[in-house]
């Protein structure tokens, strides 16, 4: 008995498609990223399958209490508590506009922090493979607790752009565990960040004081296109959710600022003001080769399908198919399709490749 592997392999080659997009609930997702999948709840907005519009993305960190491997700990505080207790986050323009959010809150497994690295490759490959129509000029993160270590750590990486090329515009740290230290500013330029820190928290209160006051330092003023905030609040370690409630917002000045001064804002409609239009970026598409086969002589002839490709801002117009590596003895009936059969297959392991191209080329 002679047998036969084929591979292929793509940017994603993995799909997902018995996941139905349901809008209005968090629904546990997970990534198969080596070597520990990770877990996260993904939200959409109520009139998501209802529109084609792209939506703000906020990526949320948890405490140390909701890490590890069931993703339902996730549910016991922060935002994932919010909107589980019926309030999404949302922001309201000036002009009376009403714009929601796809939240993401993401798992790390007990003990462990995420780093930028990290964050970036699984986030990009979760984003991707879902789908997800998002406003890349919209993307922002929030952590709270040893959550606020994790948010940093993802912030400062996404401001060297992402593997997607995207960036997090602004970050909502609460009571944060470690110190933004005075040699790592020169990470935050064009950072905007609300502290928030209980006035009777015993844990990490000098962490925030002192983060907020070398960055204020760094970019007085708002240099180079900071925005930093300080907000106490009546409280210990803990009270997270009222601020992640899309009804608070800061009615007292009680913040120290740089800025934006955001009396009379809640975070999402601090976060929204520094969204940017990017109405002219593009973003590349996304090669979905399908899965492994193997195959047993005499049967000598597989089907390619790359027909789960897609590109979230324009059109694929060309597909193509060519052999990476493997035995010589074989023929693509049509490279050029987002179908294909190969056949006259030999003994051995092929590895066919799918590059796609879209309507910007």
């Amino acid at each position: 008995m002679r047998r036969l592997l084929i591979f292929f392999f793509a940017f994603l080659y993995f799909s997902h498609s018995g996941w139905a997009q349901v809008a209005g609930q968090q629904v546990p997702v997970s990534v198969p990223i080596i070597p520990t999948p990770l877990n996260a709840l993904l939200y959409l907005p109520w009139d998501y399958n209802i529109t084609s519009k792209k939506y703000p993305l906020i990526i949320e960190t948890p405490g140390d209490g909701e890490k590890g491997s069931d993703v339902n700990k996730l549910l016991n505080n922060g935002l994932p508590d919010v909107i589980e207790q019926g309030h999404p986050p949302y922001s309201v323009s000036s002009s009376g506009d009403t714009t929601w959010f796809i939240v993401l809150s993401v798992q790390p497994a007990s003990g462990s922090d995420f780093t930028g690295y990290e964050m970036n490759e699984w986030w990009s490959t979760l984003i991707n493979s879902y789908h997800l129509r998002i406003d890349t000029g919209a993307v922002f993160a929030a952590g709270y607790s040893a959550g606020g270590n994790d948010g940093q750590g993802l912030y400062t990486f996404s401001n060297g752009g992402f593997s997607n090329g995207w960036h997090i515009r602004a970050f909502i740290d609460m009571s944060p565990g470690v110190i933004i230290y005075p040699g790592g500013t020169s990470q935050y330029a064009d950072s905007k960040i609300w502290f928030f820190h209980g006035k009777t928290d015993p844990v990490t209160l000098d962490h925030v004081v002192t983060s907020y006051n070398d960055l204020s330092s760094a970019y007085p003023a708002g240099q180079s296109g900071t925005d930093f905030n300080l907000t106490y609040y009546n409280g210990g370690h803990g009270g997270w959710n009222t601020f992640y409630t899309p009804t608070w917002k800061l009615s007292i000045d009680s913040t120290r600022f740089t800025v934006s001064k955001p009396v009379g804002k809640s975070i999402y409609d601090w976060l929204m003001q520094h969204a940017i239009t990017t109405s002219s970026t593009k973003q590349p598409p996304i090669a979905n080769a399908g899965g492994n086969q193997a195959i047993t002589l005499p049967v000598d002839s597989v089907m390619l399908d790359g027909s789960a490709s897609f590109d979230s801002s324009g059109t694929i117009v060309s597909y193509k198919w060519s052999l990476q590596s493997g035995p010589s003895i074989y023929t693509i009936v049509n490279a050029d399709s987002a179908k294909t059969e190969v056949k006259g297959l030999d003994t051995g392991t092929y590895i066919f490749t799918l590059t796609v191209t879209d309507d910007s080329g």
